[in-house]
């Protein structure tokens, strides 16, 4: 009966810690004009934070589950090519307003923009 729980107990763990986030975004069109709006959906699974990277684009809205980001507007003001990059993470810690604590496992998945 021990070992049952020892094996039981080494089971829950791995389901809990074994987890392997996947990052992912995707969004409608990647060639934008100045000024656009462009909305990226965050389509990571197995995460519990969400950082999002956005090479030269200035935010206009934000999108939160969980006070963090699920998904984001944004617009860019100069042509260009430019990248948007969202990594997903696992932390050790709460969530408390995305702040980051320590980071177990994470992906990272990138878009890249094109602006005319």
């Amino acid at each position: 009966m021990r070992l049952l729980s020892i094996f039981l107990a080494l089971l829950v763990a791995c389901f809990t810690g074994c987890k392997q986030p996947t990052a992912c975004l995707t969004t409608e069109r990647t060639t934008v004009s100045i000024m656009d709006t462009l909305t990226i959906q965050n389509c990571s699974t197995d995460a519990d934070r969400y950082i999002w990277h956005t090479d030269g684009a200035t935010r206009v809205e934000k999108v939160a589950v969980n006070n963090c980001s699920d998904s984001i507007v944004i617009y860019y003001q100069s042509p260009g090519v430019y990248t948007v990059t969202l990594e997903a993470g696992i932390y050790d810690g709460p969530p408390a307003n995305c702040i980051v604590p320590t980071l177990r496992k994470s992906d990272k998945a990138s878009l890249i923009i094109t602006v005319n």
